[in-house]
C-alpha cells in the first residue's frame, strides 16, 4: 500500500537454514607438515593441516609401488583427504587465520604451508603441458574431477607459492651472479687461471 512500508513475511517452510559465520571453526589447526623428529614434542591432541599433507604424501608413496590390491582404497583415501584439506584451507582463509593483519600465524608458516600444497597439487600452464616435471604429486593419484576442484579451491595459495618460489630463485640467481662478478679470491690470486667459473 502507498504511504506504508512494505514488509514481506517468509514462511519457515521456505527457509533452508541460517548460519552464524562468526561461529565457524576449523577442525585442523593451521600448521605445516613436520619431519618426525620435529613433531616428536608436539601434543598428540593437536591435529593440523600438516597431518593431512603427510597423509597425502603417504598415499602418493604407496601408489608408486606395485599394485598390492589396496590401490583403490588408497586412491579413495587420497580423494577424501584432498577434499577435506581443500575445505579446511578455504575455511582458514575465510576466517583470516593466515592473513598478515590478523597475525594468528607467522608469514613464514604461511609460506611453508603454501609450498607444501604446491608440491602436492601444482599444475602446469597450457603452454607448458609437455613439461610434467613440476606436476604435483597427487596428479597421478586422484581423479580428474577432484584434481580440478582442488585447483580452483587452492588457486590463491598456489599463486602465492609460485610467486615465493620465483622470488627465491631470483634471489639465489642474484647471489650467484654477485659472487661471480666480485670474483673469487682464488681467481684474483691466479690459482685457477684458464678455468671458467
Amino acid at each position: 500500500r502507498s504511504g506504508r512500508s512494505k514488509r514481506e513475511i517468509v514462511g519457515s517452510d521456505r527457509l533452508a537454514g541460517v548460519e552464524d559465520v562468526m561461529k565457524r571453526k576449523c577442525i585442523f589447526e593451521y600448521d605445516a607438515a613436520h619431519f618426525v623428529y620435529e613433531s616428536a614434542g608436539m601434543s598428540k591432541l593437536k591435529v593440523t593441516l600438516g597431518h593431512l599433507i603427510l597423509a597425502l604424501r603417504w598415499c602418493h608413496q604407496h601408489m608408486t609401488r606395485p599394485n598390492d590390491g589396496y590401490h583403490s582404497v588408497v586412491k579413495c583415501l587420497a580423494e577424501r583427504a584432498t577434499v577435506l584439506l581443500g575445505a579446511e584451507v578455504a575455511l582458514h582463509e575465510e576466517i583470516g587465520t593466515a592473513k598478515q593483519e590478523v597475525g594468528q600465524v607467522s608469514m613464514d608458516l604461511v609460506k611453508r604451508v603454501n609450498a607444501q600444497l604446491l608440491d602436492l597439487f601444482e599444475d602446469v600452464d597450457e603452454d607448458q603441458h609437455h613439461d610434467t616435471s613440476r606436476l604435483g604429486r597427487m596428479k597421478t593419484v586422484i581423479d580428474d574431477s577432484t584434481w580440478n576442484a582442488i585447483q580452483r579451491q587452492l588457486s590463491r595459495e598456489m599463486i602465492a607459492a609460485r610467486n615465493d618460489r620465483e622470488e627465491e630463485q631470483k634471489k639465489n640467481l642474484q647471489q650467484t651472479h654477485g659472487m661471480a662478478s666480485s670474483g673469487s679470491p682464488y681467481r684474483r690470486a691466479g690459482l685457477f687461471r684458464g678455468v671458467s667459473f
